[in-house]
């Protein structure tokens, strides 16, 4: 769950970071910076959702061999499915929370001078 945590991590800072143009001028045009902030956390939920989302249809392509290796227990409990996917999500958005928040304060005239 660390490496999980730390890759998506990663992925939105590096996403956020080629973006800095373009959340300094909306910035300076006037959004606001709660905006900005769901913007980027909406971002990071959209990417994990897609990958949850392969995650889930990948591991029903491979159910019965799993199946095969499990004794009194399914291979395919929705309910651990359910779980999983809760489980990435919370983990997704708070992984993007760091970088929405650098993205929120960042200050527009620093960032449009770096162009």
């Amino acid at each position: 769950m660390l490496l999980a945590f730390t890759g998506i991590y990663a992925v939105v800072a590096f996403s956020v970071s080629l973006r800095t143009q373009e959340i300094a001028i909306r910035v300076a045009l006037g959004a606001q910076r709660a905006g900005i902030a769901r913007l980027v956390l909406l971002s990071g939920a959209k990417m994990a959702l897609l990958g949850c989302g392969l995650g889930v249809l990948g591991s029903l392509a491979v159910s019965r061999i799993v199946n095969s290796f499990l004794f009194e227990v399914s291979a395919t409990n929705p309910l651990i499915y359910l779980g999983s996917v809760l489980v990435m999500m919370f983990m997704a958005v708070l992984a993007s929370a760091l970088p929405a928040i650098r993205a929120a304060t960042a200050d527009p005239v620093v960032s449009l001078r770096s162009i």
